[in-house]
C-alpha cells in the first residue's frame, strides 16, 4: 500500500488550514492563501510536494471540480428565472461573450504584432480565451455530441437522485447518495470523452429543479467538500510554474486586463440593451472581477486537451491571473457594491 498520498493529503489541507487563516487575518479571500500556501510547498519554492505527488493527487482536483460543478448547477433554478424574466440571461450571456472577444482580439493582436501568428498561436488564443475547449477548436460535431453526451448523463443521475433521495431519508444515506452520484457521473462522462464539468452541473441543475429536497440536501453536501477545496485549490497553488512567467508574462498581462475590460464593457451593455437600473450598468462589472475554481478547474481541461508546453503555460497564466483576481476583485467588488448603495459604508 502507497502511503504517500496519505502523506500529501494531510500536508495538503494543513497548508490550506494555515494559509487560509493568514488570508483572513489580512482580510483576503481563503482561496487566496490556499494559492499562496500551495506556491510555496510546491516545486518551484520549498517542493514539500513534488511533481510527481502532484500527478498522484491528480483525482483529487477532478472531485472537486465535480462538486463545484455541482453546486453550480444547484443555482440553475427555472423558477429563478421566471421571476426575475429574461434580464439576467442577456446580461450572463453578453459579460461572458465580451470576455472572450476581448481577450482572443487581445492576444491575437500581440501574436500578430511580434510576428509570431500561426495556427498553432491561434489555437492557443481561443483555448485561453474560452478556456473550456474540451476539443480541437476547429472541430464542429465532437463539441455538440460532447455537450449532448455530458447534459445526457449529468440529466439522468439527476433524476435518479430526486427519486432515490425520497427513498433514503437519513442525512448520512442522502450525503453517500449524492457523492456517489458525482462519482459515477464524473467516471462516466470521463470514460466517454465527454464533459465532467458540464455534466454535473447538469445533474446539479436538475436535481435543483424537480426535488423539493435539494436545498436540504446542499446543506449536508457542504459538511463534506470543505477539506476536497481545500486540497484543490492548495494544489493548484503547487502547480504554478514560476519558471514559465517571464515567457507568458505579457500574455499574461494581456490577459487579465483584457478579461476585465470585457467582462465591464459585456455588463454594461448587456444591462443598457435589457433598460436596467442604471447602478447596475455601471457597477456590476467590477463585481465579476473575481475569478477562482471554475477557471482553475478549465485550465486543468487544457492541460489534458493541448501539447505539454502550450498547456503548462495556460494554466500557469490562469493561476495567476486568479491569485491577482482574488486579491484585487473583492476590495473592487466591494467598493462597487457600496457604490452602488448595496452595502453600507462602514462594512
Amino acid at each position: 500500500m502507497d502511503l504517500n498520498a496519505l502523506l500529501y493529503a494531510g500536508i495538503l489541507i494543513v497548508t490550506g488550514l494555515l494559509f487560509g487563516k493568514i488570508a483572513k487575518y489580512a482580510k483576503l479571500p481563503n482561496v487566496t492563501g490556499y494559492l499562496v500556501g500551495g506556491l510555496l510547498i510546491g516545486p518551484s519554492i520549498l517542493g514539500l510536494v513534488s511533481g510527481d505527488a502532484i500527478e498522484t493527487m491528480e483525482i483529487v482536483s477532478n472531485v472537486a471540480l465535480g462538486f463545484i460543478a455541482f453546486s453550480i448547477g444547484n443555482e440553475l433554478k427555472i423558477s429563478y428565472f421566471k421571476q426575475m424574466g429574461t434580464r439576467p440571461i442577456v446580461i450572463a450571456i453578453l459579460e461572458a461573450l465580451f470576455g472572450v472577444v476581448f481577450v482572443f482580439v487581445a492576444v491575437i493582436l500581440y501574436f500578430l504584432i511580434t510576428g509570431q501568428l500561426d495556427l498553432t498561436n491561434i489555437r492557443f488564443a481561443l483555448v485561453l480565451a474560452a478556456i473550456a475547449a474540451a476539443t480541437a477548436p476547429m472541430q464542429i460535431l465532437a463539441p455538440f455530441w460532447e455537450i449532448i453526451l455530458s447534459i445526457g448523463i449529468g440529466g439522468i443521475f439527476g433524476i435518479i437522485v430526486t427519486f432515490a433521495v425520497r427513498w433514503f431519508t437519513g442525512r448520512g444515506n442522502r450525503i453517500s447518495l449524492v457523492i456517489a452520484a458525482v462519482f459515477l457521473t464524473l467516471y462516466l462522462t470521463t470514460y466517454l470523452n465527454g464533459s465532467a464539468l458540464l455534466a454535473c452541473m447538469a445533474l446539479g441543475a436538475v436535481f435543483a429543479n424537480t426535488s423539493n429536497k435539494y436545498d436540504e440536501v446542499n446543506g449536508l453536501i457542504n459538511y463534506i467538500t470543505p477539506p476536497i477545496f481545500i486540497m484543490f485549490f492548495v494544489l493548484s497553488g503547487a502547480e504554478l510554474n514560476l519558471s514559465l512567467l517571464l515567457k507568458v508574462g505579457i500574455i499574461g498581462i494581456i490577459y487579465i486586463l483584457s478579461r476585465v475590460a470585457g467582462k465591464i464593457f459585456g455588463s454594461w451593455f448587456g444591462a443598457k440593451v435589457t433598460h436596467a437600473d442604471p447602478k447596475i450598468q455601471k457597477y456590476l462589472g467590477y463585481a465579476l472581477i473575481p475569478q477562482a475554481g471554475v477557471a482553475i478547474g478549465l485550465s486543468l481541461i487544457a492541460t489534458q486537451v493541448l501539447n505539454p508546453e502550450m498547456g503548462s503555460q495556460i494554466r500557469t497564466i490562469i493561476l495567476v491571473a486568479t491569485l491577482i483576481y482574488e486579491l484585487i476583485g473583492p476590495i473592487v467588488t466591494k467598493k462597487a457594491l457600496q457604490a452602488a448603495g448595496e452595502i453600507e459604508l462602514n462594512r
